[in-house]
């Protein structure tokens, strides 16, 4: 890729300037972030061009996510972030039963979350439901 530094966005995540990268025998085009203590490490999708890799880095959320160390009070996926193992995100199923909040973390069994919270920070993410099927994508 040419000199894209100028044009890139700094890493959501870890606020390191990403870098774009193309391969050679396919002539496709991404951008990640290649800070190596990052939490996330994210990067884009394939694209034909340059433009549309930089394009996709560059797009961001309207608002800012806020983390929290707060129980969630909300059914619904979260990232989890914790303390205890930093280099690692990990995803959550957050629930109510029997009128207590229970997190299933990656696939695990449940948890109280009051007994998660005290190394925990959750972030509350919204992952669109599934088409119905014959339904039309967005």
């Amino acid at each position: 890729m040419t000199d894209t530094t100028e044009k890139l966005l700094p890493c959501p995540f870890c606020g390191r300037v990403g870098e774009g990268y193309q391969c050679h025998e396919s002539d496709m085009h991404f951008v990640e972030c290649t800070n190596k203590k990052c939490p996330v490490q994210p990067h884009t999708d394939w694209f034909e061009t340059e433009s549309e890799a930089i394009a996709a880095w560059n797009r961001r959320v309207a608002e800012k996510p806020k983390w929290t160390k707060e129980t969630p009070t909300e059914t619904g996926w979260y990232c989890v972030f914790n303390h205890w193992a930093p280099s690692m995100m990990q995803s959550a199923w957050v629930f109510k039963k029997d009128d207590k909040w229970w997190a299933t973390i990656n696939g695990q069994e449940p948890y109280r979350v009051e007994y998660l919270r005290s190394h925990l920070q959750w972030l509350k993410i919204d992952i669109p439901a599934l088409p119905e099927e014959g339904g039309e994508t967005q």
